[in-house]
C-alpha cells in the first residue's frame, strides 16, 4: 500500500520510507515528511477553501488565499464520500467548498467560517 506526505504530495511505497525521509515543503522548513491519513486516491480537497485537485502534490504545490499562515493548501484527511461536518458547530454539507465559503457563528475567530472536522 502506497503512503502519501501531507506537506508535499510525495508518494512512497509504505509510510516506513515515507517517515524516514526529509521534506522540503515541512512547515519548519527542514522536518521530515508526515504521512497523508486520508484516503491515497483522488480527489483532494483544501481545508480552507474546498479546492478540489486530482492528485495530492498538486493540491499542496499551490498557494491558498483562505489559508491563515498565507502558505499553501492544506489536505482534508477525513472520509469524502459522505456528507461534511464543521468541527465548530456539527451544521454539515454535502459540499466541502459550499461549508468553507460560509461563516460559522461558532468559530472561535471573529466572522470565521466553517472548518471540517477530520
Amino acid at each position: 500500500m502506497s503512503a502519501l506526505c501531507k506537506y508535499c504530495g510525495q508518494k512512497y511505497n509504505d509510510a516506513r520510507t515515507l517517515l524516514g525521509n526529509s521534506c522540503s515543503k515541512h512547515p519548519d522548513g527542514r522536518g521530515r515528511h508526515a504521512l497523508f491519513e486520508g484516503d491515497t486516491e483522488g480527489p483532494f480537497y483544501c481545508v480552507h477553501c474546498g479546492q478540489k485537485y486530482g492528485e495530492l502534490r498538486s493540491l499542496v504545490s499551490n498557494s491558498c488565499t483562505r489559508n491563515p499562515d498565507g502558505r499553501y493548501h492544506e489536505p482534508y484527511d477525513g472520509d469524502v464520500a459522505g456528507d461534511f461536518t464543521c468541527k465548530y458547530c456539527g451544521r454539515t454539507y454535502r459540499d466541502i467548498r459550499n461549508m468553507v465559503a460560509n461563516s460559522c457563528p461558532k468559530n472561535p475567530v471573529r466572522g470565521g467560517r466553517h472548518s471540517p472536522a477530520r
